[in-house]
């Protein structure tokens, strides 16, 4: 588990805090490229379609034609689920596009 600068182990909400701060630092330096980033998507295998944190969207598994997908988002909760239990989620705006991150189970 990660240490803070004061040497202590930071708890479960404060990885996901960290998580999200340091998404939402990069959606205000950059919103374009984060919103690029966070949209985009690339075909996986079945293997990692079966990770048991990261989260892969296939839109009919029973379909062998539909081939799973994986994006940034999806890894970095993985990480994030394996290390604290929990996962983040991108807020939208329908003009502004992606604005920010919070808790998923705020969403």
């Amino acid at each position: 588990m990660k240490v803070s600068e004061t040497g202590k182990f930071l708890t479960k909400q404060q990885i996901v805090d960290t998580f999200k701060k340091i998404m939402n630092e990069a959606i205000i330096a950059d919103p374009v490229a984060i919103s690029a980033l966070c949209e985009h998507r690339v075909e996986c295998n079945d293997i990692l379609a079966d990770h048991p944190t990261i989260q892969v969207y296939q839109e009919n598994p029973h379909n062998p034609e539909d081939i799973p997908v994986v994006g940034m988002i999806g890894i970095l909760n993985g990480i994030c689920e394996a290390l604290t239990g929990k996962q983040i989620a991108g807020e939208f705006d329908e003009n502004s596009g992606l604005i920010r991150f919070i808790d998923r189970e705020d969403f």
